[in-house]
């Protein structure tokens, strides 16, 4: 069993309770639609972070559970954006949400669950369990560090799809790091400031999220090229939406004809397994890459008191190499 099952068997009850209390004034069929894609699965990666990240300075997962949902359904709400961008059919194996229903059921349903995230934190302040000043925190963190950094990414992340220039593999790098770290950052913060943690605790624990945001994304962008275990991703989605991926810009500073054949455009499996076995430098580079951001994040831990919590970070950082899916 991974470092990250273990911690989401943890916590997995403390956040289920936390997203029922959350959805509790929501009324059928609309509660079904906002937690559809919660529902199907998932790492739960954020929330677990945020939860040990309160334990880290003394804190407990039950101190952070109001952030965690937030960490969780964040990231779920841009799912519905996300797969009416790009027309995704499915998600987690299951059809996506404006496939199961229709268009503007997802388009709204994300507006919805959007102003439900934000309302659970004046909910939670309302309600005793965060006091007011880490409320208002969380909330300008949550808008100013993660909604508006992460949003233009995905625009960046878009227009560059879309451009017939390919990036500088800086600038591929760039919009990896700011489409992923910051609600990592978040994660790691918001759990530490409900903890008690003090402010030099709460800024080694958001480096330690964004280093390990990096590298999470450049083992996704890796996973997109060589398949995942449990084999729900779409193995070439990246090439066949033309993401400029730092992967990408690598293959293409070696295979630049290769790369122009293939990306945005559609192509078989057969086509694919071609490309693919014509690569291989360009993925060990990635991982190396990987391999000196889970460094940064191991690194960012020093001075923290000793701990389960700080073994277990420590770990899960490092088995970050051997994820598969």
């Amino acid at each position: 069993m991974s470092y990250l099952q273990l911690l989401q068997e943890k916590y997995e009850p403390i956040l289920e309770a936390e997203i029922t209390k959350m959805f509790k004034p929501i009324e059928e069929p609309m509660k079904s639609i906002l937690l559809y894609y919660h529902r199907l699965g998932g790492k739960r990666i954020r929330p677990a972070l945020c939860m040990i990240s309160s334990e880290m300075v003394g804190g407990t997962a039950e101190q952070a559970a109001p952030a965690a949902a937030i960490c969780e359904l964040i990231h779920t709400f841009s799912l519905f954006h996300d797969d009416v961008i790009d027309n995704a059919e499915t998600r987690r194996g299951a059809e996506t949400v404006h496939k199961k229903w229709d268009l503007a059921t997802a388009i709204v349903a994300g507006d919805i669950l959007h102003a439900v995230i934000h309302g659970h934190i004046a909910q939670s302040a309302a309600d005793g369990n965060i006091p007011n000043d880490q409320a208002l925190t969380l909330l300008k963190w949550l808008i100013y560090e993660v909604e508006v950094k992460s949003g233009f990414a995905a625009i960046e992340e878009s227009r560059m799809a879309a451009s017939d220039q390919i990036p500088s593999f800086e600038e591929a790098l760039k919009v990896t790091e700011e489409k992923t770290s910051p609600i990592i950052e978040f994660a790691m913060k918001a759990g530490a400031l409900l903890g008690g943690g003090n402010e030099e605790e709460i800024e080694k624990l958001r480096l330690f999220g964004q280093n390990l945001g990096i590298a999470f994304q450049l083992k996704d962008d890796l996973l997109d090229f060589i398949g995942t275990s449990n084999k729900e991703k779409d193995v070439g989605g990246d090439l066949r939406e033309g993401k400029k991926t730092p992967l990408m810009v690598l293959i293409n500073e070696n295979h630049p004809e290769m790369v122009q054949k293939h990306l945005g455009k559609e192509f078989s499996k057969e086509d694919f397994e071609a490309f693919a076995s014509k690569i291989g430098s360009e993925v060990t580079e990635i991982g190396s890459y990987m391999k000196k951001y889970v460094g940064k994040a191991i690194v960012s831990l020093e001075g923290l008191k000793d701990s389960e919590a700080k073994i277990i970070l420590q770990k899960l950082a490092s088995s970050m190499s051997e994820r598969t899916k």
